[in-house]
This record gives structure tokens, sequence and C-alpha cells, in this order.
């Protein structure tokens, strides 16, 4: 049996004569892998120093909000042998610490995996738990995606392209000269000239007629006053 004491490992046999119990492997196998893999793993566990975790989990810690999150884990038992028949259950929590998902994961390749489509942006924690109460647990965060923000330089050969295709030209930076003297001599962008008139009676200009008739009555007072009529 095997037990840790602090960091301390330790493994006690109860018995005698293991080397009786190698040949008995080969009486009954007709092989020694039974045995030999057995005080292998004892041997891997004794000499192990660092503490390891009985699940060990990988996953990107940022994602795009439209890329899908990949949760590979390992799981191993008490004597940490990777073990294959464990039952892996994933739980996200967002900022507020509400469970938004919940999936377990499946076995490929002796390794247990959980995709996760896109989620929104923003930050969140998970927890990865198993049937014999082991958790691990970590965070990421999901960016806002932008096209725009990924597209860091022009696309020179596509923007050349297109303007080939509908019949029109490419202009750098340092011809932009060129680019209104194009403008100017081009049928496409006709020089148009508008106007508009409005027409309005005079009488509907009162104030303008009233003055118009007070000059006209002060202009008279003034000549009859000086006798001129």
């Amino acid at each position: 049996t095997t037990f840790s004491d602090t960091d301390v490992k330790r493994a006690v046999l109860f018995g005698e004569n293991s080397w009786k119990w190698r040949m008995e492997t080969y009486t009954k196998n007709k092989s020694y892998q039974k045995f030999d893999e057995f005080l292998s793993k004892l041997i891997q566990y004794l000499s192990q120093n660092k503490k390891m975790d009985r699940i060990e989990v990988q996953y990107e810690p940022i994602v795009y909000a439209n890329a899908d999150i990949l949760f590979k884990a390992q799981y191993f038992d008490a004597n940490y042998v990777f073990d294959p028949n464990a039952t892996l259950l994933l739980k996200i929590y967002n900022s507020k610490n509400e469970l938004v998902k919940q999936q377990p994961l499946s076995l490929k390749n002796n390794t247990y995996i959980s995709s996760v489509p896109g989620m929104e942006a923003g930050s969140y924690t998970f927890q990865l738990t198993s049937g014999t109460n082991e958790k691990k647990s970590g965070s990421f965060t999901v960016l806002d995606y932008s096209i725009e923000q990924q597209l860091l330089t022009s696309n020179m050969d596509g923007l050349t392209k297109l303007a080939l295709n509908t019949k029109g030209k490419t202009y750098y930076k340092d011809q932009i000269n060129n680019l209104l003297e194009e403008f100017k001599n081009s049928s496409l962008f006709p020089v148009t000239q508008k106007s508009t008139e409005k027409i309005s009676s005079l009488i509907d200009w009162k104030w303008l007629l009233f003055l118009l008739v007070l000059l006209l009555s002060l202009e008279w007072f003034i000549r009859k006053y000086k006798g001129l009529i």
C-alpha cells in the first residue's frame, strides 16, 4: 500500500520473496509484464518529488469571441497513473459567478477533451471536477472580435485586382494630385451649376411696404413745408 506523510511518499509491502510473485505472474500469464509494470509504477510514484495534481488541464487563457475554447485534461489515480475511466465535468462561470456552461469531457487518444462554442466577450472562471471530488480551477478572457483589427495591413493585391476588374485605377498617397486631375477630366463627374430663384409679392413684405409709404409721405411733407409743391 502507498500513502503520503506531508511531502514524503511512502510504500509498505506486506509480504516476502517478491521474486516468487514475479515467477507466479509468468506462470499465469506467460509474461512478466504485469508484475514489472506494477513495480515500475510503484517506483515512479515514490521517486516523484514534485507534487502533482490529480487533474492537469490545458487551455488558452485569452480567446476571441468567435473562436471555440478547447479544454484538454489528464486525470491520474491515487498512484498518479493515467485513468481512462474517469468522469470529468466542466463548469464555466461568468464575472458574476453565475453558471453559464456545463458539459462533460470525452476521452480521445488518452486525453479528455471538451470544446466550448464561441462565448460572449468577458471574463470567466471554470472548474473541472471528477467523480472522486478532485477539482481543478482556472480563468480565461474572451475578447471582442473585430475583423478590421485583425487586418493590420492593406491588401494591395486584392485592391489592385478589384480596380482592374471594375475598369478603375490604383493611386497611392503620393499621387493625390493625379487623382484630382482624373476627377476634373473624367466624364463621370461633369461640372454642374445649380441656382434657386424665389419670387415673392411686395405686398407680402408688409414692413417694407410701410417703410416705403412712410418715406414718400415724409418727402411730400418736406417739399410742402419748403413751398416746393
